[in-house]
This record gives C-alpha cells, sequence and structure tokens, in this order.
C-alpha cells in the first residue's frame, strides 16, 4: 500500500522479535502531527557482553570468579542477561545451569548466611536490658531478610531478622 511523504520512524519499543526473527512497528509522520503506522519483518543481533557460566553451576551456592567468564556475543536483543561479573558478586543460583549459558537476571538472588535447621546466636534488646541466647533457625535467609527462629528451651517459634552469618536479631515484640 503505497505511503505518504515524511518522516520515517523506527522506535526502539516497536521491535517484537523471537529467536527467528519479529516485526517492527513504525510509521511515516507526515503532515504535522499525522502518522501513517507501517511495520517490517526484521531480525536484529547486536554484539553484546555477557556473563556466561565457565562450568555447570548448582543453585544455593556462592559464586565466584572462577566458575563465570564474560563473553561478546551476537545476538537477538533480550532484557535481563547479566553483562557484568559486579552483578553477580555476592549472589547465588535459585536453579541450575549449564556449562555455555548466558546468566539472567532472575535466576540470580543474595546468598543465604543463616541456613534452616543451623543453630543461630539471637540478639533481642526491649528497652535498656539485652538477651543473647541460641536458637535453631527455621528457615534460610539472606542479610536482612526475616526468618522463622524455634527457642529450643520454650518451644516458641519468632520472627528474626539475619544480620550476618549465624547471627540474627529479633523483630520487635517478637519476644
Amino acid at each position: 500500500q503505497p505511503a505518504p511523504e515524511g518522516t520515517l520512524v523506527f522506535p526502539v519499543s516497536g521491535l517484537r522479535q523471537g529467536l527467528t526473527g519479529g516485526y517492527w512497528s513504525g510509521y511515516v509522520a507526515y503532515g504535522g502531527s499525522h502518522r501513517f503506522t507501517l511495520w517490517a519483518r526484521v531480525k536484529v543481533m547486536v554484539s553484546r557482553a555477557r556473563v556466561v557460566a565457565a562450568e555447570d553451576l548448582k543453585p544455593g551456592v556462592a559464586l565466584d570468579s572462577a566458575q563465570i567468564r564474560v563473553e561478546t556475543r551476537e545476538e537477538v536483543p533480550a532484557a535481563g542477561l547479566v553483562s557484568a561479573v559486579e552483578e553477580v558478586a555476592g549472589k547465588a543460583l535459585r536453579r541450575p545451569v549449564a556449562r555455555g549459558t548466558a546468566l539472567r537476571t532472575e535466576w540470580l538472588e543474595p546468598v543465604k548466611v543463616v541456613l534452616r535447621g543451623e543453630t543461630v546466636r539471637v540478639e533481642a534488646v526491649r528497652g535498656g536490658a539485652r538477651l543473647e541466647l541460641e536458637c535453631v533457625a527455621e528457615g534460610s535467609g539472606a542479610i536482612g531478610e526475616i526468618v522463622p527462629i524455634l527457642n529450643p528451651v520454650s518451644q516458641r517459634r519468632f520472627p528474626a531478622r539475619v544480620e550476618s552469618k549465624g547471627r540474627v536479631v529479633a523483630t520487635k515484640g517478637s519476644l
């Protein structure tokens, strides 16, 4: 179909692409504020740095630099892929990843420093009183997360915030 004369515009937001190709929606801007919609079949490839598994990776284990590498790849543009080693620092995987696979941000989570079933040091402060005791973590958590804790003496459960490896602070009003 013939299009009017004007400026051809293909905004990046109009790119819809799968693994085998896609289409790009755009328009011809003409006559002031008029637009004539059009599209084109495209296959767009870009050169991007990606963080890739250098070996098969297991979930829940802190990643270290020997397990990953940065590669430059010609690929279809995609959101959510990790492009720098700094994005992986201090993180663990939620799922197994095969060697050679580019890492995705949604597969990463902070490393759990308190593990379910381990003995943790609990600090509870109320007013001027400070109490420290050993309890059992009933859930796993990273720094800043709230985990359930069991007092083995009283058999009472309460929430606590993870402060560091093996150390939690009872949340206000939980004891």
